[in-house]
């Protein structure tokens, strides 16, 4: 076992023992919850999932002042969310005493956050877990998050699917976006991945690009951040016609409400996806080596994943370099679901 891992399996352990210790002897549905923390450090994928967790809490303790704890792009997603009534991106602005800490991923600081404040009761990630490995079970992250929650959420609040709130500035700015360029109808591509493992050949890409334009007169932008934005150079090179470029010159909340009105949307596995997937735009997701459980959930996502029996990996050290999962993926299978995909919705006949 490596060292990193040994580390993650040390947080996890004292993060339920904490919570163990914090909430001994405690009914949490006697407990009365006026303030409460939910800490979620991770990736704009992951940080999705959770948007369900604050609704739920809303609903449950509507009362109650929710903060919530992340990186610094949750407080551009959350600007507008109504069930959390503040987003913070850093440790000494989360001053006050909690009545309730919801430690949705476990890392040494926000344990020792924990330790420090004492809260009146906890629930952290580690502690559910462990339980669904101990049965064999690894549900989708928005069950797992559920699965957290449910001590002290009633069932008939329970929710799983994220809805993300964007204001008219958005939608203008995406509109004044299309316009400025001339787009009509179009499909929106996020071509980057933090491994090349988990990367879609461009040379592919750029299949589906002409595919899209010629069989049903889409343009194709480019979406990301300043580094995705790179793609967009050789991606021109294989193309006849122009490609946008969204990459790096939108926000956010900019790039949902132009998920709002796309036909359609392909990128790999990665936070575009899921927030196209939200916006209810017909997404399809390309899985290399990522796990199964931050698959797209909605009904109008779909994926691509050819699970091989190395999967879930260290996305890093193939076993098959020559022929690795994200590679076995063709450019037939992705026309045969955007179709499916795109017809379900109604964009296509």
């Amino acid at each position: 076992m490596t060292a990193k891992k040994w580390l993650d399996r040390g947080v996890y352990l004292s993060s339920m023992a904490l919570s163990a210790l914090i909430n001994r002897g405690k009914d949490p549905k006697s407990l009365n919850f006026n303030n409460i923390l939910c800490i979620k450090e991770d990736e704009i994928g992951d940080f999705i999932y959770t948007l369900p967790v604050y609704a739920m809490l809303r609903k449950q303790f509507p009362a109650a002042r929710i903060t919530v704890l992340c990186r610094p792009f949750g407080l551009d997603l959350l600007q507008h969310c109504p069930d959390v009534d503040q987003a913070i991106s850093q440790y000494p602005d989360a001053r006050q005493q909690f009545d309730l800490i919801i430690d949705l991923r476990g890392t040494v600081a926000s344990t020792l956050l924990a330790l420090r404040r004492w809260p009146l009761y906890r629930l952290d990630r580690g502690t559910v877990r462990y339980r669904n490995r101990q049965s064999g079970q690894h549900p989708q992250e928005a069950e797992t998050n559920w699965q957290i929650l449910k001590v002290l959420v009633d069932e008939r609040h329970k929710l799983l699917e994220p809805r993300l709130y964007i204001s008219d500035s958005e939608r203008q700015q995406a509109a004044d976006f299309l316009r400025e360029r001339n787009i009509g109808r179009y499909a929106l591509f996020h071509t980057g991945a933090r491994r090349i493992l988990k990367k879609w050949p461009l040379e592919r890409v750029a299949v589906i690009m002409k595919h899209l334009h010629s069989e049903f007169g889409l343009d194709c932008i480019l979406a990301g951040d300043q580094q995705d934005a790179a793609d967009s150079v050789q991606l021109q090179k294989m193309l006849d016609f122009p490609l946008k470029v969204a990459a790096g010159k939108v926000k956010l909340l900019t790039f949902a409400a132009l998920c709002e009105k796309a036909d359609f949307f392909l990128g790999n596995d990665s936070g575009p996806l899921h927030i196209a997937a939200t916006m209810g735009t017909p997404a399809l997701g390309l899985y290399g080596p990522g796990d199964p459980i931050f698959h797209p959930r909605q009904a109008n996502a779909g994926f691509l994943h050819h699970i091989l029996e190395c999967n879930p990996c260290d996305q890093v050290h193939c076993k098959y370099p020559e022929n690795p999962c994200i590679l076995r993926i063709s450019t037939g299978e992705v026309q045969t679901e955007a179709r499916r995909l795109m017809k379900a919705k109604g964009e296509i006949r």
